[in-house]
């Protein structure tokens, strides 16, 4: 087996592989994406392939370096073989060399990566209504402006400001922003901006009108609001759409009480989003950035059979929020011990650890250090607006 990055020569079966196992027309591999393009041959022939995204992660406290995974895909000829977790395999070694603690991807079939050690790590609330049910909530003053790829900075500043706290959303540079900012086909999405009386930023929304027949459904991409004013302009600009599709959708992190603020609750269901695999441990526990004013230790024992260096006892030696972690010499008792699955949950505050272990999920030999890891994991639940 050969594991390399592609070349242009590669390049038409790249095309191939990735218009089959997607059933669309893919955008043509651009200069900046070749490097990050990987591909799996076997006798020769290339049967497997992905993309690595660089990545930069919020974890609440502080910024992590990560990478994401895409446009995995394996040729038809190929499948059932093994060579897709051959190929994840050596993407994960990849990774792990250049420092890599934490992947996310979004998965065609969860049980597939969950065999692999990747997790389910945030959920997102989607809600759906009549631009109608929106009517309660009057205009104030400020305006919305037409914006797009001239208003990167403004967009940026209320992203940052809202989701403040929160483990998953990606830090967007300017080459992200553009590509949040436009649709499949090249062209751009909708996206209108508020602004209050001073001219300042305080929530946006990116979106596109979808037609389905005869029906019409106002969709957001992204939907962010800086404070509670400002957030009710975002659902009064929905109603003002009402003489113009039949539904809005949005979508919202799991701890976000929309319902709350509506006078009848919007039909709203929860869909599982990105999954989350723990590269190394002791790096991305390193790289956490744990709450400033907690100092202590706890001792965590990682059951990984994929990733065979992540299996061990580590202690985590925390102080002001920064950590330290090391391995500890096999037979060291733990005070918690999980699969590394569970431990990418509680690590993205998806789970806490107390109900990791009312569920029998968690072991725990120690209570005072269950104590402790509940203080160092928690926090808002996690999310990310982002899709690849």
């Amino acid at each position: 087996m050969d594991y390399r990055v592609l070349s242009e020569s590669d390049l038409d079966r790249w095309q191939s592989l990735e218009n089959y196992a997607f059933l669309n027309t893919a955008s043509p591999v651009t200069p900046a994406q070749l490097p990050r393009l990987r591909g799996l041959w076997v006798a020769g022939e290339h049967v497997a392939q992905l993309e690595i995204l660089p990545l930069t992660l919020e974890t609440g406290h502080t910024q992590i370096a990560a990478c994401g995974f895409a446009s995995v895909a394996t040729a038809p000829e190929a499948r059932r073989l093994g060579y897709a977790e051959e190929l994840l395999r050596h993407a994960c070694t990849e990774m792990r060399e250049r420092g890599m603690g934490i992947n996310i991807l979004y998965p065609f079939k969860r049980p597939f990566y969950g065999r692999f050690g990747w997790a389910t790590f945030m959920e997102r609330r989607v809600y759906q209504a009549p631009p109608a049910s929106f009517r309660s909530f009057a205009a104030l003053p400020g305006g919305f402006r037409a914006a797009s790829y001239d208003q990167i900075a403004d967009f940026d500043t209320v992203y940052r400001g809202a989701l403040r706290g929160r483990f998953g959303p990606t830090v967007r540079d300017e080459s992200w922003w553009r590509r949040v900012l436009t649709a499949r086909d090249g062209t751009p999405h909708r996206g209108y901006i508020w602004y209050d009386p001073h001219g300042q930023p305080r929530s946006f929304l990116i979106y596109q009108i979808i037609v389905e027949g005869a029906n019409r459904r106002l969709e957001c991409q992204d939907i962010v609001a800086l404070d509670p004013q400002a957030r009710s302009q975002l659902f009064r600009f929905f109603a003002n759409h009402q003489d113009q599709v039949g539904m809005v959708r949005f979508k919202a992190p799991a701890d976000a009480p929309v319902n709350l603020l509506m006078p009848d609750p919007l039909e709203c269901t929860v869909e599982p989003h990105f999954m989350l695999r723990i590269l190394d441990v002791p790096t991305a526990l390193h790289g956490y950035g744990f709450p400033r004013d907690l100092s202590g230790h706890v001792r965590i024992a990682v059951h990984d059979e994929w990733i065979r260096s992540n299996q061990g006892t580590f202690e985590v030696e925390i102080e002001h929020g920064h950590a330290q972690t090391r391995r500890l010499p096999d037979g060291t008792p733990a005070d918690i011990s999980c699969d590394v699955r569970v431990l990418a949950q509680i690590y993205s505050r998806y789970l806490r650890p107390r109900t990791a272990a009312a569920f029998g999920v968690l072991s725990v030999n120690n209570r005072k250090g269950l104590a402790f890891a509940e203080r160092a994991f928690a926090g808002l639940a996690p999310f990310n607006a982002d899709y690849f």
